[in-house]
């Protein structure tokens, strides 16, 4: 019979990890994940938006009632997008056990807003993109149509005719087209102030998410979606 003394028997006990607290594949696939959630809910309300608008005055919703639709929709994908981002995150990051339970939330919640950081940051260059290109096409129509008024009123003044500079690059806003630009640009105010709302919104929801991902990371916790027997 062997005689195990206590001396020779060893225990299993957490080792302190020595890799970065700040894990990066966890947080770059919860981004991609909040991204590609946002990108298909945004697709689907594009269609659902054309779908209760008509080209026929009198027609389809208000223009009031559409804006707060969108609105409400997108601080619903984006809290939806960022909250399972971060779920992600906190459920894949891997833990450093050399702190205390309180100190792995704070970490866990950290790894969420890093998500919604990076997130934030993709859609903003996405944005930005999609920006640069309409830009660059409304600048080649404006100087399309720019040079051809100064063809036009080339013409005209070899025909004769009273034609300024003013007449050529185009007439001023009208009554009407003043009314249009002012809604345009409260409507444009009100955005802003949805999309900067739905982010601090989606911040708070991925460090929440993130943690309860952590949670259920050290519990083990079984998802009976994602189980084998599921599916046989």
């Amino acid at each position: 019979m062997t005689d195990l003394s206590a001396s020779s028997v060893r225990t299993a006990t957490p080792v302190a990890s020595d890799h970065s607290y700040v894990d990066w594949a966890a947080i770059i696939a919860g981004a991609v994940l909040a991204t590609a959630i946002s990108f298909v809910l945004f697709t689907f309300s594009a269609a659902l938006g054309l779908g209760m608008s008509s080209p026929y005055e009198g027609e389809g919703v208000s223009v009031a009632a559409f804006a707060i639709a969108a609105g409400l929709w997108i601080v619903w994908v984006q809290v939806l997008s960022f909250a399972a981002g971060g779920y992600l995150t906190g459920r894949m990051r891997r833990r450093a056990y050399d702190s205390t339970e309180h100190e792995v939330d704070v970490r866990d919640g950290i790894h969420g807003l890093l998500v919604w950081a990076t997130g934030a940051l993709l859609g903003a260059a996405l944005a930005a993109s999609a920006a640069g290109g309409a830009a660059a096409a409304s600048s080649d129509t404006s100087v399309n149509s720019m040079a051809a008024a100064i063809a036009e009123s080339s013409v005209e003044a070899v025909a004769g005719e009273d034609a300024t500079v003013g007449d050529a690059v185009g007439e001023e806003l009208t009554q009407a087209e003043e009314v249009r630009a002012d809604a345009v640009r409260r409507w444009t105010i009100i955005a802003a102030f949805v999309a900067a709302a739905s982010l601090l919104i989606s911040a708070v929801a991925a460090f929440f998410t993130a943690g309860l991902g952590g949670r259920h990371r050290d519990q083990g916790l079984i998802v009976p979606f994602f189980q084998r027997q599921q599916w046989k």
